[in-house]
């Protein structure tokens, strides 16, 4: 009996993720692509978050905030994504940075996915914005409520350090 798509895994190397960035953008162009990447990640969240879930007795939102976080980061880990760490950055934005991350360019599957798992976890909407990357080999990732992220998010682009970005908030 075949298993339920939904609920297999596979292993791609992640250069497949490149691959499939460049081919849209070819296809689409830039922003429609990062908006259909942006799209597939949130859309994978609930499988991502089975596979988070698995073996516990209850959901990820009935975690500790620092077990949530270790199993998180984990997670992302052990399938080759690369290593993540958080970080409560300011009242009601946190931090996520990435380090040998398996998804290059501006990331828009990670920022899609990382969206819908912690608006899951959490029982309300996460927003989730890329955080202009510094000199890591990793993308850094802002979270929290929409109004404050889009604050976030426009002294970012307006240039602003993240540290002065959180400062205004």
């Amino acid at each position: 009996m075949e298993a339920d798509r939904s609920e297999r895994e596979i292993v791609l190397p992640a250069h497949a993720l490149s691959s499939l960035h460049s081919a849209i953008r070819e296809q689409v162009g830039e922003d429609a692509a990062d908006r259909a990447l942006l799209a597939a990640g949130r859309a994978a969240d609930e499988a991502v978050l089975d596979g988070i879930e698995t073996g516990l007795n209850e959901g990820a939102g009935a975690l500790s905030e620092s077990a949530f976080w270790s199993m998180l980061v984990s997670f992302f880990s052990r399938r080759g994504w690369g290593r993540l760490q958080h970080e409560d950055a300011h009242p009601g934005v946190g931090v996520l940075t990435g380090a040998d991350w398996a998804e290059g360019g501006d990331r828009p599957f990670t920022q899609g996915l990382l969206a819908g798992l912690l608006s899951r976890a959490a029982g309300a909407e996460v927003e989730v914005v890329r955080i202009p990357d510094g000199d890591g080999d990793g993308p850094s990732f802002a979270f929290g409520a929409a109004p404050t992220l889009r604050v976030l998010q426009r002294r970012l682009g307006e240039g602003d350090s993240l540290g002065a970005a959180l400062g205004a908030l």
